[in-house]
């Protein structure tokens, strides 16, 4: 595995490894919600009210400093100081953007170019692999994980 492998699931588990869960029956309000599905205009979010944030409001996901997730609610992105997740999926950003999840702390995702989002501790979001760079596919978050199912990233 390499290091982008390793790195972002250990942090938000989108790919092959769990994090510790403090209350296992949160996915359940998330219902048919699945990595496929396009959400416009809503951004996935596990354990808030109605698992998905919109309008105005984006998906701020509280971890600890073992990168455990503590919550997440629907909030201003300018009252989030932890992960804030204002897309989840390249229906969410313009037509020559990607959604770009920076999991790291202040991280989370947002819309932007497709050269800007290349380091180590960033991934694309996506629904199939044409949105992939070709080289990776797109890959749903491994089960158990905070996402459970419900959103996916570009991976070797």
């Amino acid at each position: 595995m390499g290091a982008r492998i390793v790195v972002l699931p250990c942090v938000l588990a989108l790919a092959a490894c769990e994090v510790s869960r403090h209350d296992e029956g949160d996915g359940e309000a998330c219902g048919e919600a699945n990595w496929r599905a396009e959400t416009p205009g809503e951004t996935t979010c596990p354990r808030a009210a109605d698992c998905s944030c919109g309008g105005d409001s984006i998906c701020c996901v509280t971890v600890d400093a073992a990168f455990e997730i503590q919550s997440a609610r629907c909030t201003a992105e300018a009252s989030c100081r932890d992960l804030a997740f204002s897309c989840d999926g390249p229906e969410d950003c313009g037509a020559d953007e990607v959604c770009c999840a920076t999991l790291t702390a202040g991280g989370g995702s947002r819309c932007t170019s497709p050269q800007d989002c290349f380091g180590i501790e960033e991934a694309v979001m996506c629904r199939d692999d044409d949105t992939c760079d070709g080289i990776e596919h797109c890959v749903p978050a491994a089960r158990g994980s905070y996402f459970d199912g419900r959103a996916a990233s570009c991976q070797l």
